[in-house]
């Protein structure tokens, strides 16, 4: 098992150092599935002494399978108080995910009770329900939109869609609302133009800074 961190930047400061990094993982093809809840503490200690003094995020993915379990949620908020880098959980939907609806929202208030940052991952995906994403808004503190696999702005027409209903759903909701897996200059362009989000990261970026 190995894993790098994907850089975030601030979208109106992309000149500046990364604020925080996302842990991406990979898993010998033998040993494919969730993470134990020791695995991955012993991924955020590794990560943690790894990452600049000056990074302020570590965020990493959270299936909901690691969500309700009760030891997990217990590794995360205790590594939370004994460590200076905020932890963001990321929340995914595995496509045969076995948790639905009530335990998700609930785990998710329980990390919210004990002081953990959460976001939504990739809500313009198409199995991403919005009546499950409304259920835990109040306890998230933003939305996070993937552009992998979509043709670019100004370029795609259902994605000019999505993007404009969870952005203006963020808006409405006071989130934070952020833009991940980016691949070219001109997404980058579009976003500055527009002043978007706050948060930007992809491949765009692991290419282009150190």
């Amino acid at each position: 098992m190995e894993f790098y961190g994907q850089p975030i930047f601030r979208l109106s400061a992309l000149a500046d150092p990364a604020v925080g990094y996302e842990l991406k993982l990979y898993q010998q093809p033998s040993q494919q599935g969730l993470l134990s809840v020791e695995q991955l503490e012993r991924v955020l200690v590794a990560a943690h002494r790894q990452v600049p003094d000056k990074v302020s995020v570590i965020s990493f993915d959270l299936a909901y399978e690691q969500l309700v379990d009760l030891r997990c949620q217990a590794m995360l908020t205790k590594f939370q108080r004994q460590s200076s880098v905020q932890l963001i959980p990321e929340l995914i939907e595995g496509h045969s995910s076995p948790i639905r609806g009530l335990a998700v929202v609930k785990a998710t208030g329980a990390l919210f009770d004990a002081g953990m940052v959460v976001w939504i991952d990739n809500v313009g995906a198409e199995d991403r329900l919005p009546g499950l994403v409304e259920a835990l808004t109040p306890y998230v503190a933003g939305y996070r939109f993937s552009l992998q696999g979509a043709a670019g702005f100004g370029r795609d027409d259902d994605l000019m869609d999505r993007f404009s209903f969870w952005q203006n759903k963020a808006e409405a909701a006071h989130k934070q609302f952020d833009v991940t897996d980016v691949e070219s200059l001109d997404d980058v362009i579009y976003l500055q133009e527009r002043q978007a989000c706050e948060l930007i990261q992809g491949p765009y970026f692991s290419l282009n800074y150190s």
